[in-house]
């Protein structure tokens, strides 16, 4: 039991018909191969089925023998209504048995009061038994498959819409000679209908499983259009317009919308029960019938319409929540053992678990769920894409703000407020204020019912996505989830997509956080700047795999507060550039000396060195100091000049200071030191200027004199030497 035949029209015809059998026209109809037929998503080429004036016109395919049971599926579009009245019929498909000439089966399209309908005809020796299901509107590609069996008991076959079962037609009776040795594709009926529909990509097999449609290989084991299946209400025409938009906007493949006929409008629903029949129930079964789709789908859609909270316990639940533990039993507050790993990295097919990602996008209007859709497509189109030098990250996290993480998305921040040249905004905002807008990439409000409705402006979520345009938010329904900073924009920085993000930021699934936006869309930070390492005791020891500080492009400084220095310790900080690519330069040359005061801050930087000085013996035990001091291209601001002994072990006692002279406007320091040395006392000097903090300039050492020596101070002096 298998597939028979694949019919994709991409074969030449060649003066034949391909891989088609045969071709029947009459009058004026036609069935003809046509670029303007071919299903979008794959090959180049389909057929065109015009039928005018009653005229028979269809492809036809020979089966090996009589098969039964049998499966048949094509692809369908109608570019316009057809030409009909009120209960009138346009055929797409009939199975016939070539041995009678019998019927097996007709799909037809059928006016009924003025909807287009799917009517199924099955076919029992003489009699027939016929049922309508399925409404679809021009303009729209659909799947129409059949799966049907005839035997000495009945004539039997079931009917797909989409996937999705929409009618059953059965004869009990002996079918028997009803078995088809041959399938037909257009209209083999003379009736007063005239149209013109497309059909591609037809699928006979010979068993009853239902023939899964094209499903495109996914373009990556991350989140993608192929790994995306939107869920979409199907007595809603703009619920149906969003998944349309799904298609042809973020190119996720028509196989992966799933049409829930049973949901309800209300934006909440009463139980997890009714999420569960209405929802979530319906996946399984489609799963079932679309292997390769199932194989592909790591995260859901929830589209515009489509239920997004239920109640339990007295709490309202988030639907993305629970989808994102689709598979298990609920269980309300379930942890997600995704949550704030210790590093972050893509979560491929592999790495999730078993779990699954989710997102919503719904809104007051179609137009503002479209325009959701606008805005994460303009960060999915220009990933590689720099966000602007002005957009903001705004929090009332200070803690995070001034982290190591936040550093690194190289982005600005401020304090809440409001929002001009905002990219994100995360925190517990209240009454959101918007002023010139931003990227607006994502609004994270961490309060309890940030996002108690998405159709309305009336929380902080909805009034961001509606009224401010952001392509994305995370919000709570009712009580507040926990939400990690940390992870969420770590996984945006890395490059992963806004789904990923969700899922290692939140605590609990089966819970209250409501992710909205295109699961794919990712927001590219700026990589360009410096990255800062450390080390401890010299050049060497300097430790570049692991950064202590980033920084932006442009600036030229960095914040290495609060990074645990050690009072007395000289750190070595080495600097390496980061270009606009992400791409560090591996130099180990760039680095600078850093000491640390007894307090354990940085020490400032020092002040210049002492030019040149002299000490001169005068009566009564006093020396008196001539030096010069220039303040030019002055790193640290000098603000005296330390003066110390020399110990005999030739160290300078700093902790004993001989003299602190302060530096008046002029170059020349010249006064008498304010001790009185002992008579005969060999004195030597160490000069140093330093700063108001303390921070000390060179050492310069001064030729030692003898106190009480004879005359004044002379004029021209002796160098001295650096210490």
């Amino acid at each position: 039991m298998a597939l028979l035949h694949y019919i994709d029209n991409e074969v030449p015809w060649d003066g034949g018909f391909g891989e088609w059998d045969s071709r029947t026209e009459s009058g004026s109809s036609g069935v003809s191969r046509s670029a303007d037929a071919a299903f979008p998503e794959r090959g180049s080429y389909g057929l065109t089925v015009s039928v005018v004036s009653s005229g028979d016109c269809y492809m036809r395919k020979d089966l090996a023998a009589e098969t039964s049971p049998l499966a048949f599926g094509f692809w369908l579009y109608l570019p316009s209504e057809p030409t009909w009245s009120d209960g009138e019929y346009a055929e797409l498909s009939r199975g016939k048995n070539a041995t009678n000439g019998t019927n097996s089966w007709v799909i037809n399209l059928r006016n009924d009061g003025g909807a287009i309908r799917l009517q199924v005809v099955v076919y029992a020796g003489g009699a027939q038994a016929n049922a309508v299901g399925g409404t679809l509107v021009t303009g729209r590609w659909y799947y129409v498959a059949l799966a049907g069996e005839w035997t000495a008991v009945h004539a039997y076959a079931q009917l797909y819409l989409d996937g999705v079962s929409v009618a059953t037609a059965e004869k009990v009776a002996d079918a028997t000679t009803n078995k088809p040795e041959y399938v037909q594709l257009g209209s083999d009926w003379s009736t007063g209908t005239e149209a013109t529909y497309y059909v591609d990509e037809a699928k006979i097999r010979d068993d009853w499983t239902y023939p899964e449609p094209y499903v495109p290989t996914a373009s990556s084991d991350y989140p993608c259009p192929e790994r995306t299946m939107v869920l979409w209400r199907g007595a809603s025409d703009e619920s149906r317009q969003f998944a349309d938009y799904c298609v042809s906007q973020l190119g996720i493949p028509r196989a992966n919308l799933l049409r829930l006929d049973t949901a309800a409008a209300d934006e909440t629903l009463a139980d997890q029960a009714t999420f569960a029949a209405q929802v979530e129930n319906r996946i399984a079964p489609y799963l079932a019938n679309h292997p390769s789709v199932a194989a592909n789908v790591r995260c859901f859609l929830i589209g515009y319409g489509v239920p997004g909270y239920f109640t339990s316990g007295g709490v309202k639940h988030s639907a993305t929540s629970r989808l994102m533990n689709y598979g298990t039993v609920f269980s309300s507050g379930t942890a997600n053992p995704l949550y704030n790993p210790t590093t972050v990295s893509r979560l491929g097919s592999g790495d999730l678990g078993g779990k699954y990602l989710a997102c919503r996008i719904d809104a007051d209007t179609l137009q503002h769920a479209k325009d959701i859709i606008d805005a994460g497509l303009a960060f999915f189109e220009t990933a590689l894409a720099e966000l602007a030098d002005a957009d903001k990250l705004y929090s009332d996290d200070a803690t995070y703000l001034a982290s190591l993480n936040c550093q690194h998305l190289r982005c600005l921040t401020s304090a809440l407020g409001t929002y001009a040249d905002d990219a994100f905004v995360w925190g517990d905002t209240g009454d959101p204020t918007f002023g010139t807008a931003g990227s607006r990439a994502c609004f994270t409000d961490d309060s309890a019912g940030s996002a108690d409705t998405l159709r309305a402006n009336s929380s902080p979520c909805g009034k961001a996505l509606i009224d401010a345009g952001y392509a994305a938010a995370l919000g709570s329904s009712e009580t507040a989830d926990t939400f990690d900073a940390d992870s969420f924009f770590e996984m945006l920085r890395i490059g992963g997509t806004l789904a990923e993000a969700f899922a290692v930021a939140i605590a609990k699934l089966d819970y209250t956080s409501v992710a909205v936006g295109v699961p794919f869309m990712t927001a590219a930070f700026q990589q360009g700047g410096y990255n800062i390492y450390r080390g401890v005791g010299g050049a060497d020891s300097i430790d570049y795999a692991q950064a202590v500080a980033h920084a932006r492009a442009g600036v030229d400084e960095a914040d290495l507060v609060g990074l645990g220095h050690v009072a007395g310790e000289d750190y070595y900080y080495g600097i390496r550039a980061v270009s606009d690519a992400g791409v560090e330069e591996a130099n180990t040359t760039r680095c600078v000396r850093a000491q640390v005061t007894a307090g354990g801050e940085l020490v400032g930087p020092p002040p210049n060195r002492i030019l040149s000085a002299r000490a001169s013996p005068v009566a009564a035990g006093k020396v008196w100091l001539d030096c010069f001091y220039s303040a030019t291209a002055e790193a640290g601001k000098a603000t005296a000049i330390q003066v110390a002994l020399e110990a005999p072990d030739g160290q300078a006692d700093w902790g004993s200071l001989v003299d602190t002279i302060a530096i008046p406007g002029t170059w020349r320091i010249r006064q008498a030191l304010s001790p009185t040395f002992d008579h005969g006392q060999r004195v030597r000097l160490h000069l140093r200027a330093v700063t108001a903090a303390g921070t000390p300039g060179p050492v310069l050492r001064v030729p030692a004199v003898t106190a009480d020596a004879v005359g004044p101070p002379a004029v021209d002096y002796v160098e001295a030497e650096q210490a």
